[in-house]
């Protein structure tokens, strides 16, 4: 048996030439992975799954871990996400739902021994619904703690997307020694597909958990508006 963690493919749209996406998705699957391997699952064991086409998979037989965030925006796409493929056992931990839910996909939820939600909100929704949901938080607050020399070293200040109306309460001195990060990358379509390539993906997969490389080696302090840069830092 085979262990997934959700592949972020992004679906793409010609009308959207330059398309935004969220280092916060590839941050999620990077602790799955880490999770993986802690419990003591074979690197060659892990295996991704296409976030955007869980429906219609037709991959390795796999537990998958479904911890992610669903709103009304993914419906502008081409993406079929749940339910799963027969081929994929899903645990769904640490999910977000913001949006209707069709009737075969709320079914699904009610077939699963357990439901775990990210949010309050997503737990009330689906237990008013009939399914047994329950509150995990996020599985970005899992990352190993950084070693004692890690923190040593660490000296940098970063604003993560920080609005405007925050950056004006905060200290002059540390504005003045502060980085400028944002979660959100512009992505330029640089071809016809409906997806990105299956490389372009993987390189996005890397700058999430790059960014997490970052943060737990440079960062003294880290003011964000950005769940995942926040609950890892925690």
């Amino acid at each position: 048996m085979k262990y997934g963690y959700l592949f972020y493919q992004k679906p793409l749209i010609a009308e959207m030439p330059s398309r935004p996406i969220n280092l916060g998705d590839p941050i999620q699957s990077y602790a799955v992975k880490l999770l993986y391997k802690e419990m003591g699952i074979a690197e060659e064991d892990i295996i991704p799954v296409p976030r955007y086409d869980m429906a219609d998979y037709k991959g390795e037989e796999c537990v998958c871990t479904v911890n992610t965030c669903s709103t009304y925006e993914e419906l502008a796409y081409d993406s079929h996400f749940m339910p799963p493929s027969e081929k994929i056992h899903a645990v769904p931990f640490s999910l977000h739902i913001n949006r209707d839910i069709a009737e075969e996909e709320l079914e699904y939820y009610r077939t699963c021994t357990d439901v775990g939600c990210r949010d309050e909100f997503t737990q009330r929704k689906l237990a008013a619904l009939g399914v047994n949901a329950h509150l995990t938080g996020c599985l970005s607050l899992t990352f190993p703690r950084r070693t004692q020399v890690q923190e040593q070293n660490a000296d940098k200040v970063y604003l993560i997307d920080v609005q405007k109306r925050v950056k004006d309460l905060i200290p002059r001195e540390l504005l003045e020694e502060a980085i400028e990060l944002s979660s959100i990358h512009r992505f330029e379509i640089l071809h016809d597909s409906n997806r990105m390539t299956e490389q372009e993906a993987f390189d996005f997969h890397k700058l999430g958990e790059d960014r997490i490389a970052l943060l737990r080696d440079t960062a003294k302090l880290v003011i964000t508006s950005r769940l995942h840069a926040a609950a890892p830092c925690l």
